[in-house]
């Protein structure tokens, strides 16, 4: 699965249920610093920004969709493969 707000891009590699909330585990892409992270899913659909200077309103983190589950060798986001690449070549 994919989020993203903005240049924010959160990869899930996978998740699990703790009581009412989801524990997701990725790698996050577009903010600071690229890097591998947990989030809540509550606090991540709890996100919003104010856009409305730039005539976009409020905006929140949003699924991509499609994205069906693949390799991330095959995930085109050339800071998420230039991240991979430092790390694994």
């Amino acid at each position: 699965q994919c989020f993203s707000i903005g240049n924010a891009r959160w990869y899930i590699l996978e998740g699990q249920r703790e009581n009412d909330d989801f524990v997701l585990f990725g790698i996050v892409v577009g903010l600071a610093e690229t890097e591998y992270s947990y989030i809540s899913a509550n606090e991540m659909s709890s996100v919003e920004l104010d856009a409305t200077k730039f005539g976009l309103g409020k905006v929140r983190v949003e699924q991509r969709k499609p994205f069906p589950p693949c390799q991330l060798s095959e995930i085109f986001d050339r800071e998420l493969q230039s991240f991979l690449n430092r790390l694994y070549d």
